[in-house]
C-alpha cells in the first residue's frame, strides 16, 4: 500500500478494503440487498435494517441464484446499454 493510502475496514468481517476498491448495494433480482466489494468480488446479505452478515456469500440468501454471475450480467448489460447510447 502507498505511503500515506489510507486503509478501511468493513466491520466484523475481518476483511480490509483497499482505497482503490469500490464498495456499494446491489439489489438481487428478488429484492435481498448485499453490500458489494468490487475487488476482489465480494457479496454480504443485508440482514437487518442496518446491518450485514459478516461472512460473504456467494448465492443469494433469499432465492440461491450465483450472485457473481448475476452481478456480471448486469455490469455487461449496463456497459451495452452506454455503448449503444
Amino acid at each position: 500500500m502507498a505511503e500515506g493510502a489510507t486503509r478501511l475496514s468493513l466491520p466484523a468481517s475481518g476483511r480490509s478494503i483497499e482505497p482503490s476498491a469500490s464498495v456499494g448495494n446491489w439489489p438481487c433480482v428478488c429484492g435481498q440487498r448485499y453490500r458489494v466489494l468490487t475487488e476482489p468480488l465480494t457479496f454480504w446479505a443485508r440482514n437487518s435494517a442496518v446491518g450485514y452478515l459478516a461472512t460473504p456469500v456467494a448465492q443469494c440468501v433469499a432465492c440461491g441464484i450465483e450472485l457473481e454471475d448475476r452481478f456480471a450480467l448486469e455490469a455487461a448489460l449496463l456497459v451495452a446499454a452506454s455503448a449503444l447510447a
